[in-house]
């Protein structure tokens, strides 16, 4: 009788010691799927980055429409999303009547005519990507050691712009790293930029875009900058690069 008790004892807590480790098991499998899916994801992103075309650096300044509304943002990315358009997503973003509208007859209706401007919108931004915005960035006091100006706006790669009127969607700098230090090797010029920074006057920072790619699964467009110029408030070029 003894001997069955123990082998009934000892059954039991292997059965337990089983069932914990199967437990414990499950969430370590479930933070590796949600790392490889965060991998793959990463990596199809890098993928996309590198296939998208590039913009053309001699493209003339004029060329290029000012970026002031987030529509813009929200065509420009659709111009260059090889997904197939959301309708129904982009008129909510797009127009608050349909969005708050109830009646679903009304609805379908809102929808068929909004589907005319937004493929209008889509088409005007694929017959031109190239874009500029003006930021209200200022620069970091100058590094005579490296003989330039660090430009805070992209310092940061996760740094991304939105404007108030659909701020569902938003652009990010794919290559900003480049473009993190504005070096004048000129010392009057970088005289004259030091003195306007140091008195807080204000420098006017324009950065010129190209829109190639779209953030996997977000509605964030990826644009590439091609120019940058820094001027004083009157408008006077001051560099560039």
């Amino acid at each position: 009788m003894l001997n069955l008790l123990k082998i009934f004892t000892f059954t039991l807590v292997v059965g337990l010691m089983s069932a914990c480790s199967k437990s414990d098991d499950k969430p370590a499998a479930t933070l590796n799927d949600a790392q490889s899916a965060q991998l793959a994801k990463k990596n199809l992103q890098e993928k996309s980055a590198a296939a998208a075309p590039k913009g053309d650096k001699s493209t003339p300044l004029e060329n290029y429409q000012e970026l002031k509304s987030g529509n813009q943002i929200m065509f420009a990315a659709l111009a260059v999303d090889t997904m197939p358009v959301d309708y129904e997503a982009v008129a909510k973003a797009l127009s608050a009547k349909y969005r708050y509208e109830n009646d679903e007859f009304k609805k379908k209706d809102m929808l068929t005519q909004l589907k005319i401007s937004i493929d209008d919108g889509i088409a005007k931004a694929k017959s031109n990507k190239y874009y500029y915005s003006e930021i209200d960035s200022q620069l970091e006091k100058y590094d005579f050691e490296s003989k330039s100006f660090q430009i805070p706006e992209f310092a940061n790669s996760g740094q991304y712009r939105y404007f108030n009127d659909n701020s569902n969607y938003n652009y990010t700098y794919s290559n900003s790293s480049v473009f993190r230090k504005l070096i004048i090797k000129d010392e009057s010029v970088a005289r004259t930029i030091e003195g306007l920074r140091s008195k807080y006057q204000a420098l006017r920072i324009a950065v010129y875009l190209f829109a190639n790619n779209v953030e996997i699964g977000k509605p964030q467009l990826n644009a590439e900058i091609i120019r940058v110029r820094i001027s004083d408030r009157k408008g006077n070029l001051l560099a560039e690069m």
